[in-house]
């Protein structure tokens, strides 16, 4: 039969196994919880549907026109970069603008119809282009793809 003092020593041993392998377990799942939450802090603004382009193929001066919906996850404010990379072969040209977001506030927008006029100097030819979102966040910068596709200017 074991001695008392070899019991209380085995009790104590059980007791800082137990404590240590609790805290390790709690601590585990609030790390989880943490890397979790942080991954979350992904895209500010979503594209749920689109771009729906309504031409492809524009003559010089007409607007790009195309139809998204977005969701915006995050009330940051930022700037609507659009911009215009030349795929004509001997070189390329980009152009690119800037303006703020208007309504940066957390909601859904459906069916946004943008209509952008061309820039200046864009040409006659083939043209990519692109619409981000470059949001300014308190805790980071981020910066969402909403359309990208290509058009052909014609004279």
């Amino acid at each position: 039969m074991p001695r008392p003092r070899a019991l209380r020593i085995a009790a104590s041993c059980w007791r800082w196994y137990a404590n240590l392998a609790g805290l390790s377990v709690l601590s585990l799942g609030i790390g989880w919880a943490l890397v979790v939450t942080i991954a979350e802090r992904g895209e500010v603004v979503v594209v749920t549907e689109g771009p729906r382009i309504e031409r492809a193929r524009l003559y010089a001066g007409e607007p790009v026109i195309f139809v998204v919906s977005l969701r915006r996850r995050e009330a940051c404010p930022g700037e609507v970069v659009q911009t215009y990379l030349s795929r004509q072969s001997g070189g390329g040209s980009v152009i690119t603008s800037r303006r703020r977001v208007v309504d940066h506030s957390v909601r859904t927008f459906e069916n946004l119809r943008y209509v952008e006029p061309q820039p200046l100097g864009l040409s006659p030819g083939p043209w990519r282009y692109a619409m981000t979102v470059e949001s300014r966040c308190p805790d980071r910068t981020q910066i969402d793809t909403i359309a990208d596709f290509d058009i052909e200017v014609q004279p």
